[in-house]
């Protein structure tokens, strides 16, 4: 396997989930404190 197929394939992955983490912190920070 190619090494830079690999490394796009990592860092791709590492984008997405640091895009989800985002959005989900977003959301609790929206909604407050009060609602878990």
């Amino acid at each position: 396997m190619n090494l830079l197929t690999l490394f796009l394939a990592y860092v791709g992955l590492l984008a997405t989930l640091g895009t989800f983490t985002a959005v989900a912190i977003a959301v609790k920070v929206h909604r407050g404190p009060r609602h878990p």
